[in-house]
């Protein structure tokens, strides 16, 4: 199925790279997670494993996976064309926590206790959700 979303930023080179683009029809603004194909065998088992483990996950306090693409066609700065495989992610428009934090500085106790309770139960869905502690 081809992919539906518009890049809002300039053409690029990557191997991994993220980009905010836009979905008409669906009219939601998203994060394009971006593998190119000529990633090593290493990179691409990795961004699999990811696609994988974000599709077993939906919980408020986590970036949730909308879509999934291969063979992508993307373009880098020079224009020349190549193809990706692509995870259609929630569009976190202020940040993540990391950046968050690198921006406000140290959090007081109050602020913290917020932030690591929905750590804690957004990890807490996912072990729940693959048994891993199960017995």
């Amino acid at each position: 199925m081809p992919c539906a979303y518009l890049f809002i930023h300039q053409p690029f080179a990557f191997v991994i790279r993220v980009k905010m683009a836009y979905h008409p029809i669906r009219n939601i603004f998203a994060a394009l997670k971006l593998l190119s194909n000529s990633a090593s065998r290493r990179q691409k088992l990795a961004f699999e494993n990811e696609a994988k483990i974000l599709r077993g996950l939906n919980h408020p306090n986590l970036i949730n996976i909308i879509d999934s693409y291969t063979d992508l066609d993307c373009e880098d700065e020079q224009g020349k064309k190549s193809q990706s495989t692509a995870l259609v992610l929630e569009l976190a428009s202020n940040g993540d926590l990391y950046e968050y934090l690198a921006k406000t500085g140290r959090f007081d106790a109050k602020i913290a206790r917020c932030y690591f309770t929905q750590l804690i139960n957004g990890t807490f869905a996912r072990v729940n959700r693959s048994n891993v502690f199960s017995m």
